[in-house]
């Protein structure tokens, strides 16, 4: 939820983005909006949406959003007849505006470039650092399968073992069933969840257990306590995450190192008002 509402704080910047180029009707997707010679289309509103999140957005968004985008067009079709984008200080920042967009898509771009991690590099990395990864909180590692009806709850919970668990999930679970399970804090699960779990030893299967969503049924593989280790698959994609970013830093890093060598380049520091005085100069070609 807090990606799709960060997704829905900023729609002035992505309307911009749509109000600048100038949407003509160049295909025959279905017109949600027209503002003069400008349309916004169905195919506009989608590819708006991050793939991840489509299934998430409701048409209240989507309402919104097409009504920003009005609002967006008709401000900014009256800010060119003021000329503001004729103004020195709005051209300048425009132009600012520009250097960033364009600077931070190649950084992106760059960053696109790195290397899938080597799993023998999570691996090194881990047996290196796996004294210092202590768990925050007690965790548990569960699958679950849920369904609407007590009855059906009732006969799977009588039925299922570590064996067949994951086939009747496939079989019977409204929710998506992954079979890897995933580390979470016991702190995080729905409390009717939480109490189940906490009564008892791991490896079990308790249900059914009545919330919100319908009736659980869950087979609980590992429970694990704070303070100790983190197990290598709990801390896999926290180091991949780790080694990703850092060799995406090397990436930039070399980038700017070729553009200085390629580029001439010239900083003063001493002219900078309560600094020490330093003052180089970086030749390229």
């Amino acid at each position: 939820m807090t990606k799709i509402k960060k997704y829905y704080i900023y729609p002035a910047v992505v309307l911009c983005t749509l109000s600048f180029c100038g949407c003509r009707e160049q295909n025959k997707s279905p017109v949600l909006a027209r503002v003069g010679n400008s349309v916004l289309t169905v195919d506009d509103l989608y590819r708006s949406i991050p793939p991840e999140y489509s299934d998430q957005i409701t048409r209240e968004q989507n309402v919104n959003y097409v009504k920003q985008w009005i609002d967006t067009e008709l401000l900014y079709r009256e800010a060119l007849r003021c000329k503001l984008d004729k103004d020195k200080e709005i051209k300048d920042r425009l132009e600012k505006m520009k250097k960033d967009l364009l600077a931070a898509e190649m950084i992106s771009k760059t960053s696109s470039y790195s290397s899938r991690i080597d799993p023998d590099d999570v691996r090194a990395f881990y047996e290196q650092n796996k004294s210092e990864m202590l768990r925050e909180s007690d965790v548990v590692k569960y699958l679950e399968i849920v369904v609407d009806s007590l009855e059906t709850a009732t006969f799977i919970a009588r039925s299922a073992s570590e064996s067949n668990f994951s086939s009747l999930a496939v079989q019977y679970s409204k929710i998506p069933f992954s079979d890897s399970g995933a580390y979470v804090p016991l702190e995080d699960l729905q409390p009717e969840l939480r109490k189940a779990i906490e009564s008892r030893k791991a490896p079990h299967i308790s249900g059914p257990i009545k919330s919100e969503l319908g009736y659980h049924v869950i087979l609980v593989q590992e429970k694990l306590e704070k303070g100790g280790i983190c197990t290598l698959e709990e801390a896999w994609e926290e180091i991949v995450t780790l080694l990703s970013s850092k060799a995406q830093k090397e990436n930039i890093e070399k980038l700017l190192s070729d553009l200085r060598l390629k580029n001439s380049v010239e900083f003063n520091f001493d002219q900078i008002s309560g600094n020490p005085s330093e003052n180089s100069v970086i030749n390229g070609k």
